[in-house]
């Protein structure tokens, strides 16, 4: 029955990918990002040659129903017809519409920012770096470009903007990002701002390069993939690099770096790039892309240390594919610590959805995605993420962790007008998270608070050879 249908395709939404059962449960993971709220969804099938749709017209459902529509598959002479229990579901990733990778993301004043590569160009060539705003982590406005290293806007780069990482200090922003020069060497360079949408300036010069690398015994194949690190003790460090890892810290000033600290990370298995850490009780837990992101199995590995420059234990693998979900390429991330909270998630990018889509290179052909990122009570160690479809739960900031840099006055404005329109308060344990799970259990749970619905069936019955359109509606608020 999984093979009654050759293709599924959405005309005015964007289809993540369907899934099916033996008990012929036909299951749509619908973009939200790129769909927004539809009230429309029309499906258009495309059938395999044994068998034809029996149901002429429009099949409505109204999404905040219980009731899935049915439909009815004539099969060849001498079977039984197949009834088919069809649903859809809002898929929470990808969280933003289009072609973008190598995430970073933050919290300033309250609210999410993240930043990425503009993907979808042969051999990463693109040029620019947009930043993107988000009150509740699912839904994200595009604040626009910020930077375009092949302009004027970056003196020492022609083009290849890529991997972009955000840090906060003394009220300014600093934009790390890497971009090629003239001679095809990829760089590590930095830009300041006074807010987290800019307007950028970048330096005149780049924050790192293989020269420098080479001048203080530092192995790798490129200067690429930054991440920010600030300690307990205020000091910041950039990790970075492509075939071996390093890390160096900044000076004060955020935009030069002491260079008798620039060092190799050694003993990350399987290490190829965008290594992260993230301290947490006192431990300093290493994350690190492993493969190529070109291939299905890109991932993500995990060691744990008790100091920066320490030995790193190897503790797995923490996040990779689930071929069952169509979720593939899971690499190249960001790890989001709400603030003055234990919660954490994961930010990464994977081939790009409905798989298929693009057949000139899944490497720069990506999506960006958010799941949960959990430690165990007992151990207090990374627990391996689960990639999903449907993502996270809306997560809001309180009030009472906007950043330092709020001036009193905001936040008093900011606590009166919540204080006048404000509902019920959730407790941080009511807060659902959707995750997924490779069995499909986690996803199906999900899926029921996905809003799907009652069915009423449209005009006529008769015989669609090959094909079929299905309407679902979702009822206006």
């Amino acid at each position: 029955s999984v093979n009654a249908f050759r293709d599924i395709k959405l005309t005015n939404a964007k289809l993540v990918t369907y899934k099916t059962d033996k008990d012929n449960n036909l299951t749509l993971y619908v973009s939200k990002a790129a769909s927004g709220n539809v009230s429309e969804v029309e499906v258009e099938f495309t059938l395999q040659e044994t068998s034809v749709l029996n149901t002429e017209g429009k099949i409505i459902v109204d999404f905040e129903s219980e009731t899935d529509v049915s439909f009815t598959l004539a099969r060849q002479e001498g079977t039984e017809d197949q009834v088919w229990h069809l649903k859809a579901v809002y898929a929470g990733n990808p969280v933003l519409d289009g072609q973008f990778a190598d995430p970073d993301i933050d919290v300033f004043n309250g609210k999410y920012y993240m930043y990425t590569t503009t993907d979808g160009y042969p051999g990463w060539s693109g040029t620019v770096f947009h930043c993107f705003s988000s009150e509740n982590l699912r839904d994200w406005v595009d604040e626009g470009i910020i930077l375009d290293v092949a302009s004027n806007d970056v003196k020492w780069s022609v083009g290849s903007a890529w991997a972009p990482t955000i840090e906060e200090k003394n009220g300014k922003y600093y934009f790390y990002f890497c971009a090629k020069c003239p001679s095809g060497e990829s760089q590590i360079g930095v830009a300041v701002a006074d807010k987290p949408e800019g307007p950028y300036t970048a330096m005149d010069t780049p924050l790192l390069t293989m020269a420098i690398c080479k001048e203080a015994g530092v192995e790798m194949g490129q200067t690429i993939d930054p991440s920010i690190f600030t300690d307990d003790d205020g000091t910041s460090y950039v990790l970075f690099g492509n075939g071996r890892a390093a890390i160096v810290k900044l000076n004060d000033d955020m935009v030069s770096i002491d260079t008798s600290t620039l060092k190799n990370i050694n003993n990350l298995k399987d290490f190829r790039e965008a290594v992260t850490v993230t301290k947490r009780d006192g431990v300093y837990h290493f994350t690190w892309s492993c493969d190529d992101t070109g291939s299905p199995d890109y991932h993500i590995n995990y060691g744990i240390s008790d100091s920066l420059y320490g030995e790193v234990k190897n503790m797995g693998t923490i996040l990779s594919k689930d071929t069952d979900l169509d979720i593939l390429g899971t690499g190249h991330h960001c790890i989001l610590h709400i603030p003055d909270t234990d919660e954490y998630y994961i930010a990464y990018h994977r081939f790009y959805t409905p798989l298929g889509s693009f057949t000139d290179g899944t490497g720069f052909h990506r999506e960006t995605c958010i799941d949960k990122l959990t430690f165990d009570a007992e151990t207090g160690y990374m627990q391996t993420v689960t990639p999903t479809l449907t993502g996270v739960a809306e997560r809001v900031i309180a009030a009472s962790n906007k950043t330092e840099e709020t001036s009193t006055e905001e936040a008093k404005e900011t606590e009166t007008k919540e204080t006048e329109t404000k509902e019920p308060e959730t407790k941080d344990s009511e807060v659902k998270e959707e995750t997924g799970n490779t069995s499909g259990t986690s996803e199906e749970s999900s899926e029921k608070s996905g809003n799907l619905s009652t069915v009423l069936i449209a005009a006529g019955v008769g015989l669609l050879l090959l094909g079929g359109l299905v309407l679902f509606k979702k009822k206006k608020k």
